[in-house]
């Protein structure tokens, strides 16, 4: 499940390439899942937890969908010092669009870059023997020019934001984000970002 239409194209891709005919994507928000109480055995959140303005909702409405002994593991980014890749974007297009960064209490793309918290929420959800370690995350990308289409398309925050408060400067903005990466290319033109994320586990024993 996602918001993003071209991740779901993506996922099903992927299973089709794999042959793999049991999956079916759905275009739907975390916060309206619904499956029947003790459907899963395991869930996976990638990179989406910290998006959510009530993520201890989600993962309690997560907890409900395992059996006992069901795991949920989740994946979130460091903080924006640690995550280039996408704070340096961020910063281009707060400063463009002239708005504020986002609260770090509030929903947004570092909101979990706080293993404690990240803890937490996970522990208010009723998770057990939870764990959260730090996981290296480099992205390259083999041409510099990638890397603006890839923000754009993958990371629908920061594009919502463009088209609801720039709708007749986007251009303008994605290029200054592409111009960013090409500044920073490698000489064979590639781009590599070393970033950090964090990921999490839990399970459900009642």
């Amino acid at each position: 499940t996602d918001l993003s239409p071209a991740m779901l194209a993506v996922a099903q891709a992927r299973a089709g390439e794999e042959g793999l005919e049991n999956i079916a994507v759905r275009a739907i928000p975390a916060e309206d899942l619904d499956f029947v109480q003790g459907s899963f055995d395991a869930a996976v959140s990638s990179f989406t937890l910290m998006l959510i303005a009530d993520p201890v909702s989600v993962a309690r409405r997560i907890h409900r969908f395992l059996r006992p002994g069901g795991r949920f593991a989740v994946s979130v980014w460091a903080t924006p010092d640690k995550v280039p890749m996408l704070s340096m974007p961020a910063q281009i297009i707060f400063s463009e669009l002239g708005i504020a960064p986002p609260s770090p209490e509030g929903p947004g793309l570092f909101a979990l870059g706080d293993p404690s918290r990240l803890e937490r929420v996970l522990e208010e959800a009723g998770f057990s023997q939870v764990s959260v370690w730090p996981l290296p995350y480099r992205f390259r990308f083999e041409k510099a020019d990638d890397y603006g289409v890839f923000i754009r398309d993958v990371a629908i925050v920061l594009s919502g934001l463009v088209a609801e408060h720039a709708p007749k400067r986007q251009e303008e903005i994605w290029e200054k984000v592409a111009a960013f990466g090409r500044e920073r290319a490698a000489p064979d033109g590639s781009l590599t970002f070393e970033n950090e994320a964090f990921m999490a586990t839990g399970t459900r024993f009642s």
